[in-house]
């Protein structure tokens, strides 16, 4: 179930214009009166329970037609009550994290700063506008399908507009950087076959890599028979030709 209050937040949206009617005064017993509220009341929470199906049966086309996770939900009513000009502060901000790998920690802290919020709320509203950002890119979304869905979800008309404008001017630039880690989990740093005894028959091959995800460094170590390297750089050589030619 969503947090309560993404459901309070898209409720009292609602509820505008799901509120029941004030009952006009007429000359009739106090009974009858208590009949009538109890009966706009039953509309009222009548409508408001479909607004609540509705809400968990949509899918969403920026999230690859699935529905939308509760804690993406709950972290949209935060960003709801957050400034326009903090929205797109913190949207430009987690777009060039993206793009360069690194988040601005000084201009990060100076955001939860000015929006006086804790560093640990800070993240969270990062993560989910990392995730719309990722998730519309890989999903190839219009910027104006993003925005009505953004307002589905309780998103202002204004907000929804800015993260859409940084999505459209940003997307291509996504799009390269999510195809080049797809299908990796890491990233080879450096390989060295470090010099051993001349009287062993083992040669020591030391690789770093780099993982994908957060960027762990992990350094590895492998005995290779030393009458085994000219066979396996062979085949190395071999591999890079055909990944080359495939880039073509």
């Amino acid at each position: 179930m969503p947090s309560s209050k993404a459901l309070i937040f898209l409720v009292r949206q609602k509820s505008c214009r799901l509120s029941p009617r004030p009952i006009r005064r007429r000359r009739t017993s106090s009974r009858l009166q208590g009949h009538n509220i109890h009966f706009a009341s039953f509309h009222f929470l009548f409508d408001v329970g479909c607004l609540i199906i509705f809400i968990f049966n949509m899918r969403f086309r920026f999230l690859g037609d699935v529905d939308c996770p509760d804690w993406l939900l709950a972290e949209i009513y935060s960003l709801s009550q957050m400034s326009a000009s903090k929205i797109k502060s913190l949207g430009t901000l987690v777009v060039k994290s993206i793009i360069d790998g690194e988040l601005d920690e000084e201009k990060f802290k100076k955001i939860a700063q000015d929006s006086k919020l804790e560093i640990d709320e800070l993240q969270a509203l990062t993560a989910a506008i990392r995730k719309i950002f990722i998730s519309s890119s890989r999903n190839s979304v219009l910027a104006a399908d993003l925005s009505d869905e953004l307002q589905q979800l309780g998103l202002p008309r204004e907000h929804s507009v800015i993260i859409s404008r940084l999505h459209t001017d940003n997307c291509a630039q996504i799009t390269a950087i999510l195809t080049e880690k797809s299908l990796r989990l890491s990233r080879l740093v450096s390989a060295e076959v470090e010099p051993c005894n001349s009287s062993s028959p083992f040669a020591k091959l030391t690789i770093e890599t780099s993982s994908v995800q957060d960027g762990e460094k992990l350094k590895t170590e492998i005995n290779i028979p030393k009458d085994s390297l000219g066979g396996i750089l062979t085949e190395l050589k071999n591999i890079r030709s055909v990944m080359e030619q495939l880039k073509q």
